[in-house]
């Protein structure tokens, strides 16, 4: 995982290869701390020129991991074509 400035703050080295990423993080120190709530990040808070919605801090992933509350992907790849 890395921070907003590209600078990695946790890893995870040893799982074996036929396991999936999303596994790995699922049974990591990190990945339960965060599934389980009990992570301590910050309140949620909102955007610039919104004052009625705040919106969770979130980890940017890849499609392969299921979508909990602070963890944010983008639009899959497969639903894409060429007019998007």
């Amino acid at each position: 995982m890395a921070d907003s400035n590209v600078c990695l703050v946790a890893i995870n080295v040893g799982a074996y290869g036929e396991e999936g990423n999303s596994t790995v993080f699922r049974d990591s120190p990190l990945g339960k701390t965060l599934n389980s709530g009990n992570l301590n990040l910050t309140p949620l808070r909102c955007l610039p020129n919104n004052h009625e919605d705040p919106q969770p801090y979130v980890f940017v992933s890849d499609e392969t991991f299921r979508i909990p509350t602070n963890i944010l992907r983008p639009y899959p790849a497969r639903e894409l074509n060429a007019s998007n």
